[in-house]
């Protein structure tokens, strides 16, 4: 499959206003409709602290097809923790992006998937040096078809390649569109995504 086959879509948006809710949509089209499509990638969730479901505590990364939960970013200020990246209040938890990735690309290489999702490319994960090749790898360079959330306020070099680039269509997410997106814009490109498998890329 070439590269003028694929679609790369990177959504982007201010924080709370659906990206996530988004990109489980698009989870939950390819489960329930498109079993002839093999696909992989990860969606970011809340932790809420148990006694208080108002406070959160950090983040966590689902891997599917896997179903895996990694730790993204907490707020514990163990002695473990203390000296890792920090994002505001949250310690980046970068070995656990890190075997995300390691998951993710042990899936590529025996499934050889026509769709890769990734929520998101943002401050926290770009921390990995692994996270960085992945994704510049099979966004940039590779034609597989990647969906993918990205900061809106980013300026990480890698972040503002995504976002120009030609083979990249840039949707941002609002309170006004955010119910019709799916149908407007990402439906089709699951519709259209070729069934031959990609070259795989090496890094």
């Amino acid at each position: 499959m070439s590269m003028s086959n694929a679609k790369q879509l990177a959504i982007t948006g201010l924080p709370g206003v659906g990206k996530t809710t988004l990109m489980l949509k698009i989870v939950n089209y390819l489960k329930e409709s498109c079993s002839n499509i093999k696909w992989c990638g990860f969606v970011t969730e809340e932790i809420r602290d148990p006694n208080n479901s108002k406070e959160r505590i950090g983040f966590q990364i689902l891997t599917y097809p896997r179903n895996s939960r990694y730790t993204l970013a907490s707020c514990d200020n163990s002695a473990m923790t203390r000296n890792y990246p920090k994002v505001g209040k949250y310690n980046v938890h970068v070995d656990s992006v890190d075997q995300c990735v390691q998951e993710l690309m042990q899936y590529v290489k025996r499934e050889r998937p026509q769709i890769i999702l990734v929520d998101e490319i943002g401050k926290m994960e770009l921390f990995s040096r692994d996270f960085i090749d992945f994704i510049s790898a099979y966004m940039v360079n590779s034609s597989v078809t990647i969906i993918c959330t990205v900061a809106q306020k980013c300026n990480h070099k890698l972040v503002e390649l995504i976002k120009t680039d030609r083979k990249t269509e840039l949707i941002t997410v609002t309170k006004d569109n955010r119910d019709s997106l799916f149908q407007d814009k990402i439906e089709k490109v699951l519709l259209n995504c070729p069934q031959t498998e990609f070259e795989f890329m090496t890094w």
